[in-house]
């Protein structure tokens, strides 16, 4: 099917029939992701199809979930605990500590700005050199004037 026999009429209902999902939309109706895209670029009332569709889904899904948790599910019951009742309590906490629950030890230099100034310069040094940074050898670059030059 080329693009000129892409309707609008045929993307909603593809849209509709592929719970939004742009690439499954597209195959339905026989052209590409990116020229289905492109259709959706031209109609934009096409996005709100996709949209509506996307949320029809998601209340078939939230409908499921709550069947689940009033027939005991425990692992429904937990995912949705915690997603929608922290402020009673109910969430996943993840502590991470150093060996035997010690602080995490960390490698990072806590540089201050005299330090950093120190390395750009003696970086601009070795490049001006012909020095790269991993000490390789490259094309020195001019020195950068300065205000006084």
């Amino acid at each position: 099917m080329s693009r000129r026999t892409l309707t609008i009429a045929k993307a909603e209902k593809a849209l509709r029939a592929n719970n939004g999902v742009v690439l499954h939309a597209a195959e339905a109706c026989g052209v590409t992701r990116q020229t289905f895209w492109r259709f959706m670029a031209e109609f934009p009332q096409l996005y709100d199809v996709k949209t509506e569709a996307e949320e029809d889904i998601i209340d078939v899904a939230e409908g499921i979930l709550l069947t689940n948790i009033r027939a005991g599910d425990m692992k429904s019951i937990r995912w949705f605990l915690d997603r929608k009742a922290k402020n009673r309590g109910y969430s996943t906490r993840v502590e991470t500590t150093g060996a035997d629950g010690a602080p995490i030890q960390s490698d990072v230099n806590h540089a201050g700005f005299s330090e950093l100034s120190e390395l750009l310069d003696g970086a601009a040094r070795r490049r001006a050199e012909g020095i790269g940074d991993a000490g390789e050898v490259v094309e020195p670059r001019p020195a950068e004037p300065t205000p006084s030059d």
